[in-house]
């Protein structure tokens, strides 16, 4: 039986493969869920959210941030949330 292989993406991958910001992707990122949470199992995804989680690069390296692909993925396929109205003035209607 063949195994799935998990690729971990940085933010700026992640943010070139959806067509978006680092900073529109570090938004949606989320801590990778303790076990026993929902999100834990890689089968468990977050809607509009991509879950991290902070990997060494190299033996002696601080842990980066790397954002899961099959969640970034998901993104493209989710329909966009709802926008909540701004609250404001009307100038228009004076």
């Amino acid at each position: 039986m063949l195994k799935k292989i998990t690729i971990w993406l940085s933010a700026k991958e992640a943010a070139k493969k959806i067509s978006r910001s680092v900073d529109t992707v570090n938004r949606r990122g989320v801590a990778w869920p303790p076990e026993g949470e929902y999100g834990h199992n890689l089968e468990e995804r977050i809607p509009y959210k991509l879950r991290w989680k902070g990997l060494r690069m190299d033996p002696d390296g601080e842990p980066e941030k790397r954002f899961l692909e099959d969640d970034v993925e998901a993104l493209l396929e989710e329909p966009t949330p709802p926008r909540q109205p701004k609250m404001g003035l009307d100038l228009s209607q004076q």
